[in-house]
């Protein structure tokens, strides 16, 4: 389980690390070398629990704020690459941390998106 969670979510973890290393060049062409990238991808993919623990963390923040600013959560979550499981396995710990913090209304859009990652991937997966 732990090695499919981790496959689904290094591909965030890719995405983050190819931003930073475009807004670094935007700023400064020479201020990132190719070594550099090789060495936080390599970083990156030794430590697959840090990179699930980042995302249930910037999770977790997020649902703490006050008001009903949802949009950086639903875009964390729509981020996430993988196998469905990993993205229910996340999906249902953000609805237990708004359950923690009594967020109806986040966990009425968040069953909502359950759901609509659930029909998404069974129109999307041939029939055999």
């Amino acid at each position: 389980m732990a090695l499919s969670l981790w496959k689904g979510l290094v591909g965030i973890g890719l995405f983050a690390l190819a931003h930073a290393a475009f807004s670094a060049a935007q700023r400064d062409p020479k201020a990132i070398t190719m070594s550099e990238v090789g060495m936080m991808l390599n970083k990156m993919l030794q430590d697959p629990e840090k990179i699930t623990a980042d995302i249930k963390h910037q999770l977790m923040k997020e649902i703490r704020k006050f008001g009903r600013k949802y949009e950086k959560i639903f875009k964390l979550l729509e981020e996430v690459q993988g196998p469905l499981e990993v993205k229910k396995e996340l999906v249902e710990f953000a609805i237990k941390e708004a359950a923690r913090f009594k967020r109806r209304h986040l966990i009425q859009q968040l069953e909502e998106f359950l759901e609509k990652i659930h029909s998404n991937y069974f129109q999307n997966t041939p029939n055999v």
